[in-house]
This record gives C-alpha cells, sequence and structure tokens, in this order.
C-alpha cells in the first residue's frame, strides 16, 4: 500500500488522522502528538475494515495507535481488533483474521473481545463444536459487548443450553447496551409506543402512573403470578429487547423456548392436527401448547401471564389489583388489544372482564387473527386445554381454536367472518368441556410484530 509522505501537523486530532487514514497515510501513528479523547480514538477503527488489505499493514496500524496512545484502554483495543478481523472475515481471508486475533492476545490475553474474535473465525472455518465448547466460559457474562457477541454465537452454533442460561441471567441495563444500534433504536421507539398509548408523561406530567414500580413489583412477587415469554431461540436478542419494555413497568418476564414447526416430527403433526397446516402454524401450536404443560403442572391458585415476542406492555398495571379482579371460575383470559377488539378505554382505576361469547360483539367482522400474543391461563384451564388437544386435536390456528371455545354456547348464533370461522372450529370439536373464557376489556398487550413476518417466523 502507498503511504503519504507529506509533512504532518505537530497535532494531530481525530478528524484529521481519519482523513488520512482514508487516504492510505499510516505514517501518522508513531509520529507527532494525539490529542482527543481515547473514545475517539478508538472509534477511527472503523475506517481501518475497508482501506487496509495486507495483514502486515493491519498490524502495523494498531501496534502504532496502542503504541502512541500508551494508555488506551484493553476495552478500546478490542474495538480496533474486532473492525480489523472482521475486515479480514468480509474477505474471506479467515486465516489472517485469526492471525491477528491471536496475536493481538498475546499482547493483551486479558481482553475477552480477543478470544470472541477468534471463535467468530472458527465459526466461520465450520468449527462448530470447537466454538460450543469454548463460549461455556461465558456463562456468566456482565460486561455488555461480551454478553451480546455470546449471544450471537449461541444462537449460531445452537447452543440453546447456554442460550436460555444467558437470556435469563443478563443484569438489569446490560441487554440494551449489548444490542446493536438498530436493537437500541427500536427499543426506544417501542418504549415510547407502548408509554405514548396512554398519555404517559413520567414524573410530573398531567397523566402520572397509577402505581410506582416498587408497587407493582410487590404484586408480581406475590408467589402467583408469573410470566412467559415464547422465544424462538435463533431470536435471543427481540427477547431481550421486550424484556427491558417490561421491567419498565416492575415485571420480570421467564423465556420460553420456541418450537420450529420443521422440527416436529411427522408422526406428531399426524396425531395432533386434524387438518393441513403450515410449518408456521405448527411451530407456533406447540410452542403454546408446550407452555400449557408446564403451566398444568403448577398450584391451582397461579396465574400466569403467556406472551409472545410481539407482546409489548400497554401501560404500568398493578398486579395485585389485576388479580383481585380475576372471575374466580376462569380458565384463561385474552389480555390482547386484538381479542378485545380494539382501545375502547384508557381507563385503569379498574379491570373489567367479559365472557369471550359476549366480547366477541365488538370485534370486526374484519378480524384476521384473535392472537395468542397474550393470555392469562390457570393450570386447570391449562389442563383442560392439553385434553382436549388429546382428544379432538387442533383443526385451526391456536389463537382461533382458543377463543371458539369460549362462545360454544353462542353456536348458531353467530354470523359474519369471525361466525364462520369459530362455528367451523367449533363443529370439529368435542364440546363436553365447558371452558370459562374471558377477555380483558382494557388490554394489558399490545401487538407489534418488531420487524418480523409471522407467516416465516416458526418455519
Amino acid at each position: 500500500m502507498f503511504f503519504n509522505r507529506r509533512a504532518l501537523p505537530q497535532e494531530i486530532t481525530p478528524e484529521q488522522g481519519s482523513k488520512l487514514l482514508i487516504s492510505g497515510d499510516f505514517s501518522w501513528v508513531s509520529s507527532g502528538d494525539l490529542i482527543g479523547t481515547k473514545d475517539d480514538w478508538a472509534s477511527i477503527g472503523q475506517f481501518l475494515c475497508d482501506d487496509c488489505v495486507a495483514y502486515d499493514e493491519l498490524w502495523q496500524v494498531v501496534s502504532g495507535l496502542c503504541g502512541a496512545v500508551g494508555d488506551l484502554p484493553s476495552s478500546k483495543v478490542a474495538l480496533l481488533a474486532n473492525q480489523l478481523a472482521n475486515s479480514f472475515i468480509k474477505r474471506g481471508r479467515l486465516r489472517e483474521a485469526l492471525e491477528l486475533a491471536v496475536g493481538l492476545s498475546s499482547k493483551f490475553p486479558e481482553v475477552t473481545a480477543l478470544h470472541l474474535c477468534q471463535c467468530r473465525v472458527k465459526l466461520r472455518q465450520g468449527r462448530v463444536d470447537e466454538v460450543r465448547g469454548e463460549l461455556d466460559r461465558y456463562s456468566q457474562a456482565t460486561d455488555p459487548w461480551v454478553a451480546n457477541a455470546v449471544l450471537e454465537m449461541a444462537s449460531a452454533t445452537r447452543h440453546y443450553a447456554l442460550l436460555d442460561l444467558l437470556v435469563n441471567n443478563v443484569p438489569l441495563g446490560i441487554e440494551a447496551a449489548g444490542l446493536s444500534m438498530v436493537g437500541q433504536k427500536a427499543l426506544k421507539g417501542k418504549m415510547v409506543l407502548a408509554k405514548a398509548l396512554l398519555g404517559f408523561q413520567g414524573s410530573g406530567g398531567k397523566n402520572m402512573q397509577r402505581h410506582s414500580p416498587l408497587e407493582i413489583a410487590r404484586g408480581a412477587d406475590s408467589g402467583v403470578f408469573s410470566v412467559v415469554c415464547i422465544n424462538l431461540d435463533r431470536d435471543a436478542q427481540r427477547f431481550l429487547l421486550l424484556r427491558a419494555l417490561y421491567k419498565e413497568i416492575g415485571i420480570q418476564p421467564e423465556r420460553h423456548p420456541g418450537i420450529f414447526g420443521a422440527s416436529v416430527p411427522q408422526i406428531a403433526v399426524d396425531s395432533i392436527f386434524k387438518s393441513k397446516r403450515p410449518l408456521n402454524a405448527i411451530g407456533c401450536t406447540m410452542s403454546h401448547i408446550s407452555v400449557w404443560d408446564k403451566v398444568a403442572k403448577l398450584d391451582d391458585e397461579q396465574v400466569v401471564l403467556v406472551l409472545e415476542d410481539d407482546a409489548l406492555p400497554s401501560h404500568q398495571y398493578n398486579v395485585s389489583e389485576l388479580l383481585a379482579s380475576l372471575p374466580s371460575d376462569m380458565d384463561y383470559c385474552f389480555v390482547n388489544d386484538r381479542a378485545a377488539g380494539g382501545w375502547t378505554s384508557n381507563d385503569l382505576s379498574k379491570y373489567q372482564f367479559e365472557k369471550a361469547q359476549y366480547a366477541n360483539r365488538k370485534l370486526s367482522d374484519d378480524c384476521r387473527a384473535i392472537g395468542g400474543d397474550g393470555y392469562l391461563l390457570s393450570p386447570k384451564g391449562a389442563r383442560k386445554l392439553l385434553g382436549l388437544v388429546a382428544r379432538d386435536g387442533v383443526v385451526h390456528s391456536v389463537d382461533w381454536q382458543m377463543y371458539a371455545l369460549g362462545l360454544s354456547d353462542a353456536l348458531g348464533e353467530l354470523s359474519g367472518r369471525v361466525g364462520g370461522i369459530v362455528e367451523s372450529i367449533l363443529t370439529k370439536l368435542d364440546h363436553s368441556y365447558d371452558f370459562n373464557v374471558y377477555v380483558c376489556s382494557t388490554p394489558l398487550v399490545i401487538h407489534s410484530p418488531l420487524g418480523y413476518t409471522p407467516r416465516s417466523h416458526f418455519n
């Protein structure tokens, strides 16, 4: 590579250094006085990705920067190493990338990120089992960058045990810092959306939250309420995003691994599904059934909020008041906006629940889906659902079938498109089960796809 030998200014700013890098001049890295913060100098590593093509020159730049800014934090060295290794990985020059990461590790052995660089290269080389074994050391990772990198590689290597451990144990605040820039922007946008729907203005605003997070936490920790969120292993980042939102209102969701439709044995498909269903519907249904099986084993006084990872919290609700308001005979209760037929009230002074056969009248006739993204489930309700599946199987999508079970008393009185779907389901099911199905008129969750297509999600 050609090195410009122009006269350098006595003091070099990050902006000047960046321009010199782009022009191919690396001689400044050991000349002159470098001014600006260490963060400024570390950030210029991004310019190296597309402009350096030779290992020796890359090594010279890194060594020069580390020497010129002698007390450069090891975390910034890791940032540079990551950028440089990626420049090789993108070009398919995996040997050079591995040499770079190994070489820097010998100089900075305390930098975890350099080991992760090596893991990333090995993953591209197809050494999956080796990488999976090396990732185990990060099961208690607390550094945002490390946690995020390990999450990505654990997902890529299908290291489900580590993935589940990381997702559930990453401390508060880490998930937001560990998200990509896109994820951070999405997190901010979704939190604004969730709060704006009810006009929350924060402390001092005209529409104050009725309950403090402490009060909500007391209700959530009462021992009879828990929250599970269905989340595919490949989408761990989506769960972190959602969990950060729920922590805003003092609730801690537990991740429940989703099921891919393609992974369900054909004998199970033939036994459970009584009509041909696409793979995404099979995966989605089996994911919910696996949750029901878990809930069915709980004590009868327990109540579980079942979420999918596209269910945003609608407002800052109080769990204690919610539980006190629930009908005593509830098997399950839809608490999502689609089942409620839209948003009808922002009065949070009380929770109102209607039997599904009456709430059904609020649904628009062009309703495309009830949604299984949010419902409260009792253990006896879970046992009833499992018993019905064992006897009658699944004849439609899981959300419509659950909803239809609450309208059996209205069979013959339904009309329109929704009525047609419900009646087609009920006529294929045994009606000896008496389901007590409710709908919350003030939804607790709002459906938001968060950037993915449901039709391919559980494939």
